[in-house]
C-alpha cells in the first residue's frame, strides 16, 4: 500500500510503523484517521492511546470502518459465511471503540452510522468476487469456504436467465473524537 501511494503522491512523507508504538513526537498532529485498516491493527488500545498522544490539543481524529456488527445481511457474508464470524473478532463494535477512546482521554466522542442499502447486480458482483484479492474478507477466509461460496453463487447464476439483482446492504461507522485544549489555552 506505501507503494502505492508513493506512486500517487510522492511529495509526502509516507512512513511504515507499528500504531502502538508511532515515531512521532508528542502533540504532533492536528488531525489524523484510521480509514478502514483497524481491524488489521493488532494492539486497538495501544493505537488509540499512541494517536491521543501525538495529536495536538484541539487536534481530532477519526476512525471509519466496516460495522460488520450492523450489516449481517451484506452480500459478502450471506456467501461467505465464514468472513463474517472473522469479521465479528477482527472488527471491534463501534461501542468498544467509544470506550477505549474515552480511556485513552479521548473528548467529544460521536458514533456516525451510515446504513447504505442498494440493488446488486449479481453477475457484475461474481466478476469481482472471482478476483478474490478485491475484498480483505475474502482473503481471511479458508480456501475451502471460498469455493463453496463461489459454487453456490455460479449454481444461482446458471439457474436465472438475464441480470439477476438482489438487495444488498453495508453499514459504515465513523468514529469522531477530539483532544480538549489544556486549560492554559494550548
Amino acid at each position: 500500500m506505501l507503494c502505492q501511494a508513493r506512486l500517487k503522491a510522492p511529495a509526502i512523507a509516507w512512513v511504515q510503523a507499528d500504531g502502538s508504538a508511532l515515531p512521532f513526537e508528542t502533540d504532533s498532529f492536528d488531525f489524523i484517521t484510521c480509514q478502514f485498516a483497524l481491524h488489521h491493527i493488532q494492539d486497538k488500545s495501544g493505537m488509540l492511546r499512541e494517536t491521543f498522544r501525538v495529536l495536538r490539543h484541539g487536534g481530532r481524529f477519526a476512525v471509519r470502518n466496516v460495522c460488520p456488527q450492523d450489516c449481517p445481511d451484506w452480500l459478502f457474508y450471506i456467501y461467505f459465511p465464514e468472513a463474517l464470524a472473522i469479521d465479528l473478532e477482527d472488527f471491534w463494535s463501534p461501542e468498544s471503540i467509544t470506550a477505549e477512546m474515552d480511556k485513552a482521554g479521548f473528548d467529544a466522542v460521536a458514533v456516525e452510522r451510515e446504513h447504505l442499502r442498494f440493488k446488486q447486480d449479481m453477475r457484475a458482483w461474481f466478476d469481482d468476487v472471482r478476483q478474490r484479492g478485491t475484498c480483505s474478507q475474502l482473503l481471511a477466509i479458508p480456501d475451502g469456504a471460498y469455493e463453496a461460496g463461489l459454487c453456490r453463487l455460479t449454481e444461482e447464476l446458471a439457474a436465472q436467465n438475464g441480470p439477476l439483482l438482489r438487495e444488498n446492504h453495508i453499514c459504515l461507522v465513523t468514529i469522531r473524537g477530539s483532544k480538549q485544549i489544556g486549560e492554559s489555552g494550548v
